[in-house]
């Protein structure tokens, strides 16, 4: 079974932020502010954040690809060098997909896909038709061997600007 988890994108403050709780009767969301080493949380009303869905999967980012600060975040947290598997995929992540033939680019250059959910199933589109959707999961199992998360549709829109 999947984890269920989610990440928010603070409108107010224009940041990505980790979720610690939800009450969805109340609408409001407890939300991880992270400076530094330190955690604390906040609250704010649902409305002032997008939600993004953890798609249970994880990219296929080496230890060596992390910056020392992502490094260090992850010992600070921790966890082991040797428990790093990838970066956790978000709905509203942008991968960047390499050497991926479709009809609008036979050379197959890599692109960058925004993350999305559709007809119940995680994945990315290489193109606007229907047959362009591309499923995380493949044949059921974790397909996720190339890719990599290279930001989001909120705090990184200009590597998507040119998909419209």
């Amino acid at each position: 079974m999947r984890e269920i988890k989610f990440r928010a994108f603070d409108k107010l403050k224009k940041k990505m932020q980790d979720v610690a709780g939800i009450n969805w009767v109340e609408g409001i969301v407890m939300l991880w502010n992270q400076t530094g080493s330190a955690r604390a949380t906040y609250y704010v009303e649902i409305e002032t954040v997008d939600l993004v869905q953890y798609t249970g999967l994880k990219d296929s980012t080496k230890w060596e690809q992390l910056t020392d600060a992502e490094q260090k975040k992850w010992i600070d947290s921790g966890k082991t060098q040797e428990e790093w598997n990838g970066v956790e995929i978000y709905e509203g992540d942008i991968l960047l997909v390499p050497n991926n033939p479709t009809m609008s680019d036979p050379m197959g250059e890599s692109d960058f896909c925004p993350v999305v959910m559709e007809s119940g199933a995680f994945g990315y589109r290489q193109g606007s038709t229907f047959e362009s959707f591309v499923s995380l999961y493949g044949d059921g199992c974790n397909s996720v061997d190339e890719e990599e998360v290279i930001g989001n549709i909120y705090e990184n829109k200009e590597l998507i600007k040119e998909r419209k």
